[in-house]
């Protein structure tokens, strides 16, 4: 038990980072759980705005799990092919279709309440910052990820191959920080952040892996193995 217990911040993903870099929060410049420190530091960006300026190109930014419904943090990906592309001076991502539109200038602006646009921003800085397991993979040692750094329905770290793109988080838990073939994955297969409904019996889908109070008490403790950090 810690009694005494303190985070970085109150949320997972910037919590997480300062793991992996060494950074505070305030130092990293990621605040929220969709975007990373591999992508450019983009600086403020508009939500509900699209730029309306001369169109380079369009890129459309992988799916995540999520669907459709939710942003995933595409926007950082959107930023950081701009900042790529020495052309480009601004951006405006469109989550609803996924759509990333690399523009020459921003230009006049539209109301757009699925749409969340930027200018350029700078990969000199933090994308090019060395994580603590990438740095001992890098001196010989082999690094195993044994638990969940980030979740896996968002994943994608800005990159002008469209294949390569995801919206929000790294996929396979970072892979730059890992020995190849040694990140989770798949963490949602053992860690999900689904809902689960209590009570009902193991062999039904929707039923919770453990069934216990806020304790960790384990209410079928005959049938249902203890687990020893409770």
């Amino acid at each position: 038990t810690f009694d005494n217990a303190y985070c970085q911040i109150s949320v997972c993903s910037p919590s997480r980072m300062s793991f992996l870099t060494g950074r505070r929060p305030d130092h990293s410049r990621v605040l929220n759980f969709i975007d990373h420190f591999r992508q450019a530091d983009c600086g403020l960006t508009e939500g509900g705005v699209a730029y309306l300026g001369p169109t380079l190109r369009n890129v459309t930014v992988g799916g995540c799990e999520w669907g459709g419904a939710a942003p995933c943090g595409g926007s950082g990906d959107c930023c950081s092919i701009c900042s790529e592309d020495e052309r480009c001076g601004a951006w405006t991502y469109t989550h609803t279709n996924s759509s990333c539109m690399l523009k020459a200038r921003s230009g006049a602006r539209a109301a757009d309440s699925g749409a969340v646009s930027g200018a350029r921003g700078t990969l000199s800085t933090r994308a090019a910052w060395v994580s603590l397991p990438q740095h001992f993979k890098r001196a010989g040692w082999i690094a195993l990820s044994s638990g969940k750094i980030f979740h896996t329905e968002e994943g994608g770290s800005g990159n002008t191959n469209p294949n390569l793109n995801g919206p929000g988080m790294p996929p396979n838990q970072d892979p730059p920080s890992w020995t190849p073939g040694l990140s989770m994955q798949r963490v949602n297969d053992v860690a999900n952040m689904w809902d689960c409904k209590i009570g009902l019996p193991p062999s039904d889908p929707d039923a919770c892996a453990v069934d216990a109070d806020m304790s960790g008490a384990i209410a079928s403790p005959l049938t249902t193995k203890q687990f020893c950090d409770r």
